[in-house]
């Protein structure tokens, strides 16, 4: 897929090595946090050499990227699923398309469904039938349709560059549109609009247990009328 099919429909691909420092003593977060140094300075040098060319990251927060393709894209962690609403996931600023096997044990397809449908940009979901965490087949199922792994590989990949010119050959596309969304600081939300509330109104006894009203927004739910400014 990496090596033989993608070079031929795009003009570059640039091949990016997550090599870890040669240091014993490194924790996961600074693992992660040096991938995404090496793939965010990729991304700037790209951008630089070639102005004119989309940006197509194949495997999110860096501007200019035109799309977003998650190949095996894990729906479970370690933290609980993804795509709630704390889910910075959801503000990905441009099209998305998602790739799983509907055998995966680390992605529900419903859930990944229903994620898409939450996401502000355009989100696709391709499901590759009988085929595990890493978008393999069963032998079974190839044997029964007399398919090869590579013809897999290649009807995915023309869904793929669907998925492209659909969204990265658009005129309308504009690349000073395509920046991450400001978060919001949550040190900053006015928290007043939730003192007329029904869940804090009349309930003295219950925020003076918790210590203060502020501290009882934290564990209680907000009504969906209520919008956080």
């Amino acid at each position: 897929m990496f090596r033989i099919l993608l070079p031929n429909v795009a003009d570059r691909v640039e091949p990016i090595r997550l090599n870890l420092p040669a240091t014993q003593d490194i924790s996961i977060c600074e693992a992660v946090d040096h991938c995404i140094r090496l793939v965010s300075r990729k991304v700037v040098e790209v951008h630089r050499k070639y102005p004119d060319l989309k940006i197509v990251l194949v495997v999110q927060c860096m501007p200019n990227v035109s799309a977003i393709i998650n190949f095996a894209f894990p729906m479970k962690t370690a933290d609980g699923p993804r795509g709630d609403v704390d889910d910075d996931i959801l503000l990905t600023y441009c099209p998305t398309l998602f790739v799983i096997g509907d055998q995966a044990t680390d992605c529900d397809v419903r859930e990944l469904q229903v994620m898409a449908t939450r996401m502000i940009a355009p989100t696709g979901v391709i499901v590759v039938g009988s085929s595990n965490c890493d978008l393999h087949p069963s032998t079974l199922r190839l044997t029964i349709e007399r398919f090869t792994h590579r013809t897999v590989q290649r009807a995915l990949l023309d869904d793929v560059v669907d998925f492209l010119q659909l969204y990265c050959s658009s005129s309308t596309a504009h690349s000073f549109r395509l920046h991450p969304l400001k978060l919001v600081e949550v040190n900053d939300v006015d928290l007043s609009i939730l003192r007329t509330s029904n869940l804090f109104s009349g309930s003295q006894t219950k925020s003076s247990k918790i210590g203060s009203t502020s501290k009882a927004v934290r564990i209680g739910r907000m009504p969906d009328k209520y919008v956080l400014k």
